[in-house]
């Protein structure tokens, strides 16, 4: 197994390489003349491309270095052979392509500024083969040790230019404006750009396993691709190839992305590569933009959004895990509601996310994995004519717990499809009628997977109203469909509801379900069972944790030595239980900012017993029974969490870091 160090760039150097231009060069090849004072120096070029070998490329933070090359197309390619890392503090102004490569570290101070018509930065190197080819192809020649990238300055690329960013690791604090241009952040042992191409950046090699990821400090890595910055483009690509279990998250942006529209080319974001990706900024493409991404995990707390007049595209890809506590945007004012596509392993959607295709018509939602949790909302609806369509396909479960489906509309309200199409897909005896009004009006839908058991509780909302014309709103399973929410297919001429399963239905509460005059309901299992929650689940209530709960079977929690000092005290907001059914473990926020993980044990699978164990924190809210976190200034905020199958391991996933 190779060992990968990655190393983030601090400026060691005296007070005096702030002084500092670049020096020691030698031409390699092209037509290249220089001058320069104590602040500036001016690089003449030629011919239409240069190579210069550099003993050191600093820029310090008064000083100025200005490439005049013969056109927009020309390129210069700056390699420093010394061994030092570059340094650029003050200015690099170019009015065509400039590359600066250095193994050892590229580092951009907070007063730097880049202004060129395309701009790239690598700590891998390029060959003079490959350059002079138009081939740009990077990779390292250090295979036991990789640099990074780090920008706190400005960057500025003009409209049909680029920058990248390449090397080891990528960390953007900064500004990159690449304007109507495209923008690459890549990390990786080999990478390739390609200038004309639609795969503007890729990584061909990714790193492999490493034991040892460490800053210049020998800190642990956050992440490989960090952006906590902003940046625009026309096309912005983040790629880290299929990097595995490396670091605990391989892309991590807080910050803001926004790719806008040019001429003839629509906004695009595009974030590919193993490992995990965790989204806690704002991603933005603009006009029929597209939002491409995928990773083997994703989290998205932050914002993505495709809205417009003309509304973009979204497609997210997990191999694992996908979970939503932020906003999936695709929205139109004036026009057909957007596109969003899911597919993971598994989903999670967070209270109070939203995901949504709105639009004068609604637009379409697809989310497919093997199982879903909802607690938050699909929004599809049609404010001026046709709700929109939104199916949910899980392999094995769905479960939506206070979740809303909505795709209601003016005309004519939308088409729901819960678990499976209409009848499960299968051909089954149906009218001429029921054909009409569950597919045929529909048009050309695809078909789908069915789910093996699906859960909706009584705090979830399907809507496919309309005024005129109600929608479509279809739920179905392959062994088991449980029904307690409310349905809303109600118009002056009444939609079609579908609850079924191709063995049992679990159906309680028909008057939840509103269809309106000339509706209709088809309730087609194997097996049914109608009536009261009690009846049909033979569900009992054992007993109550919470503030004051003092029956036989309850736990009074805040009697349990648990701070309880202001009245805003959330307790529950999420839950999950051991696979033995002997251990719980709950979030819930100690006053209106701070939040805990709560640890209870029950004597046996009765939850006979419930007993108060402790809670993790952090150093806000410790007492005797506490495991306190260091979190740093963000504090402990954890959003999701599992316990293994005999609850002796807990993983809390946070927002930004993940503990265990």
């Amino acid at each position: 197994m190779r060992i990968f160090v990655i190393t983030f760039l601090v400026l060691f150097y005296s007070c005096l390489a702030w002084a500092e231009l670049p020096n020691g060069n030698v031409t390699i090849a092209g037509d290249i003349s220089i001058s320069s004072d104590t602040q500036t120096m001016t690089i003449n070029q030629q011919s239409d491309q240069a190579i210069i070998e550099w003993n050191s490329f600093n820029i310090g933070e008064n000083n100025t270095v200005t490439f005049q090359q013969p056109s927009s197309s020309a390129s210069a390619l700056n390699r420093v052979i010394s061994g030092n890392p570059t340094t650029l503090a003050g200015a690099l102004n170019a009015n065509g392509k400039v590359f600066v490569v250095n193994e050892n570290g590229v580092y951009f101070t907070p007063t730097s500024t880049i202004n060129a018509h395309s701009f790239a930065a690598s700590t891998l190197s390029l060959s003079n083969d490959n350059f002079l080819n138009n081939i740009f192809s990077f990779s390292s020649s250090n295979q036991s040790l990789l640099k990074s990238v780090i920008n706190k300055g400005s960057i500025t690329t003009l409209d049909g230019g680029f920058t990248a960013l390449l090397g080891g690791a990528i960390n953007n604090e900064g500004t990159i404006n690449a304007n109507l241009g495209k923008l690459g952040l890549g990390a990786g042992k080999e990478i390739t750009l390609d200038l004309s191409g639609d795969k503007f950046l890729q990584v061909a090699v990714p790193l492999d396993t490493a034991s040892t990821v460490v800053d210049n400090e020998g800190n642990t890595l956050d992440s490989l691709i960090s952006h906590s910055g902003t940046t625009n483009a026309n096309t912005i690509e983040l790629d880290v190839g299929s990097v595995k279990n490396i670091l605990s998250q391989a892309v991590n942006i807080p910050g803001s992305m926004v790719a806008s529209s040019a001429e003839q080319k629509n906004g695009k974001i595009i974030l590919s590569g193993g490992g995990t990706t965790a989204i806690n900024g704002s991603l933005q493409a603009k006009s029929q933009g597209e939002i491409t991404i995928t990773s083997d995990h994703l989290s998205l707390n932050g914002t993505l959004d495709v809205s417009d007049d003309l509304p973009g595209s979204m497609m997210i890809t997990s191999n694992g895990a996908l979970s939503v506590d932020g906003k999936l945007l695709a929205n139109s004012s004036s026009q057909k509601g957007g596109s969003i596509k899911m597919n993971a392993s598994s989903f999670q959607q967070i209270d109070g996310s939203v995901i949504s295709a709105n639009g004068i018509e609604g637009g379409s939602i697809y989310l497919s994995a093997d199982n879903i949790m909802s607690s938050g909302t699909f929004s599809a609806s049609g404010s001026t004519t046709a709700g929109g369509q939104i199916d949910i396909e899980g392999k094995n479960t769905i479960r939506l717990l206070s979740a809303d489906i909505l795709a209601s509309g003016h005309e004519r309200g939308g088409l729901v499809r819960i678990g499976g199409a209409f009848q499960g897909g299968y051909d089954l005896t149906r009218t001429e009628e029921q054909e009409q009004t569950f597919l045929t009006r529909w048009g050309s839908i695809r078909d789908l997977e069915n789910t093996k058991i699906v859960f909706v509780n009584d705090g979830s909302l399907i809507d496919v109203s309309a005024t005129t014309e109600g929608g479509t709103a279809v739920i179905w399973s392959d062994l088991e469909t449980t029904m307690l929410g409310s349905i809303n297919a109600n118009a002056l001429q009444g939609g079609s509801v579908e609850i079924s399963s191709k063995d049992t239905l679990r159906y309680l509460g028909l008057q939840n379900i509103t269809i309106g005059n000339g509706g209709h309901l088809l309730l087609d299992p194997k097996n049914i069972t109608i009536g009261d929650t009690a009846g049909s689940q033979n569900w009992s209530l054992v007993g109550v944790i919470g503030d004051n709960y003092t029956g036989a079977n309850d736990l009074d929690f805040f009697g349990e030595n648990v701070s309880a000092q202001h009245s805003d005290v959330y307790f529950g907001e999420r839950a999950v239980i051991s696979g033995d059914g002997t251990k719980l473990a709950v979030i819930g926020k100690l006053q209106s900012t701070y939040k805990a993980v709560y640890l209870f044990t029950f004597d046996d699978t009765n939850f006979s017993n419930a007993t108060y164990v402790g809670k993790i924190s952090d150093s806000l809210a410790s007492n005797t029974k506490s495991l306190t976190v260091d979190a740093g200034t963000g504090g402990f905020t954890p959003i999701q969490l599992d316990l293994d199958s005999d609850g002796d391991r807990l993983v809390v996933n946070t927002n930004g870091n993940s503990e265990s």
